[in-house]
């Protein structure tokens, strides 16, 4: 029996998996669950984008489409814990060390602030409204908002309208 390709299952790997995966629906051409399967840890190892997926295993769309749908109903998080239990079980984990991955992404310029564009929006946001009543108070009493912004203003009408 040939070895497996590179970031693909092997028979006794699979072999621990294959009864969590969920039933296949009738209808439609299905790729079958450990080519596809071997389709996405090829993708997560590869780091390679999705439409780089070597054609072996299926459409890069289908690859993509059932890792997304096996991530909602959490049959990767299920694959994901019979691994840990085997390996917790085999004593192949240290509890007490624990890992953080130091990788990092170089972010964009504007990553760490806001756009001009949104800058000057901001500062358009923040200027005093011209009229009389807020804009977007909700229910709050128009007549108590002239008093406030008279109050505030000072002279002579301050005083004749509370």
């Amino acid at each position: 029996m040939p070895p497996p390709r590179r970031y693909e299952l092997t028979d006794e790997q699979w072999k621990l998996i294959a009864p969590i995966m969920p039933p296949k629906k009738p209808g439609g051409q299905w790729n079958d669950h450990r080519t596809t399967l071997n389709g996405m840890m090829w993708i997560l190892k590869s780091g390679s984008p999705w439409r780089d997926l070597p054609e072996r295993y299926g459409p890069w769309k289908s690859v993509y489409h059932r890792f997304g749908r096996w991530t909602d109903d959490g049959t990767i998080d299920k694959i994901f814990n019979r691994l840990r239990l085997k390996l917790d079980k085999e004593g192949s984990i240290d509890w007490d060390v624990w890992c953080v991955d130091g990788s990092n992404v170089r972010g964009h310029v504007a990553a760490a602030g806001a756009s001009e564009v949104s800058k000057k929006k901001t500062l358009r946001a923040q200027r005093p409204c011209s009229g009389l009543f807020t804009r977007g108070m909700g229910e709050q009493d128009p007549s108590r908002d002239l008093r406030q912004r008279l109050a505030f203003g000072g002279g002579a009408l301050a005083g004749s309208v509370a």
